[in-house]
C-alpha cells in the first residue's frame, strides 16, 4: 500500500510584497523522491527550511501535512507502512 509522506497544498510565502512562493502544491508517497530544478532565488532552499518547520519560514497561506506512524512506547517515528507493526 502506498501513502503519502508529505503533502504540500496550496503553499505561498510572501514578505515585504515579495512572492517567494506561489501556490505550490505536491504529495509525495513513501519511496518517492523528489527533484527541485530552478534558478538561484527562485525559493528552492526556502521550501526545504519551510518543510523542516524553520524558524522565520512559516508559509503565509497554505498548509503541509506529514504522514507518519508513532510508538508511544518508544517514542520511533517511522514511515506511515508501519502502521500497526510491532517495534
Amino acid at each position: 500500500m502506498e501513502h503519502n509522506l508529505i503533502e504540500v497544498e496550496n503553499l505561498s510565502f510572501i514578505v515585504d510584497n515579495k512572492v517567494i512562493l506561489d501556490d505550490l502544491s505536491f504529495k509525495l508517497r513513501e519511496g518517492e523522491s523528489l527533484g527541485l530544478y530552478s534558478p538561484t532565488g527562485s525559493g528552492k532552499s526556502f521550501l526545504l527550511n519551510m518543510l523542516r518547520d524553520t524558524k522565520g519560514h512559516t508559509p503565509s497561506k497554505g498548509n503541509i501535512y506529514y504522514t507518519v506512524s508513532y510508538c508511544p512506547l518508544c517514542k520511533d517515528i517511522l514511515s506511515p507502512s508501519h502502521v500497526g507493526e510491532k517495534v
